[in-house]
């Protein structure tokens, strides 16, 4: 009866008894009980219309988790460098007049687009951190004599042409973190080398 009616979670039984009074299920309740068994069903109505609203919020921050994550996996983002380039670039494509992107507040969708950022990064950070140590792993086991090392490490350039056509050396995408990386291999490939030779002619004087 009361949620027929519209009684809110705060609303004064005082305010709402002459309103009740006409209601035969109102006036079948003994009066000693009335307002106890209101403030009851109102406390009730209250979380259930809590409920209601938490589910809802849910459900369109879903849906609009699966909005970002079919744009993430498009080109729409890729040159985007913050987070607030990712909202703007949502916001201008076809996306921002999808149904899913209106319902959600604009605090919210900046809260999402956020996170969804930053985890995007930490994503791209680890790969790319995998990807440099396998390149490193490359580079020990095709030319700098593994642990071993080499006494001149062969130019960047030959090394290039050497391994250009295997996957490792290409899932480092920028050619300057390349020979960076191999500058910084090289070296130690050579102080290894250096130190090998040297405990070898120690160990021949002893």
């Amino acid at each position: 009866m009361l949620q027929e009616r519209g009684v809110g979670p705060f609303d004064k039984y005082e305010a709402w008894l002459p309103k009740l009074l006409g209601d035969r299920r109102f006036k079948a309740v003994p009066l000693p009980d009335r307002k106890r068994l209101f403030s009851q069903e109102q406390k009730q109505l209250g979380q259930h219309q809590r409920e209601e609203l938490v589910a809802a919020r849910r459900q369109r921050c879903g849906d609009f988790a699966a909005l970002l994550a079919g744009a993430e996996a498009t080109a729409l983002l890729a040159a985007a460098a913050s987070a607030d380039e990712w909202l703007r670039a949502l916001a201008d494509s076809g996306l921002g007049a999808d149904e899913r992107w209106e319902p959600v507040p604009p605090d919210d969708r900046e809260k999402m687009v956020r996170m969804a950022f930053e985890a995007h990064q930490r994503r791209s950070s680890e790969a790319a951190a995998l990807a440099c140590q396998a390149f490193q792993a490359l580079l020990e086991e095709a030319v700098l004599g593994a642990g071993g090392g080499v006494a001149e490490p062969p130019p960047f350039g030959e090394v290039r042409r050497l391994l250009r056509a295997e996957p490792r050396w290409k899932a480092v995408g920028c050619a300057e973190k390349r020979q960076s990386l191999y500058a910084a291999a090289a070296a130690d490939a050579a102080r290894r080398w250096l130190r090998k030779r040297r405990q070898e002619a120690q160990d021949r004087r002893t």
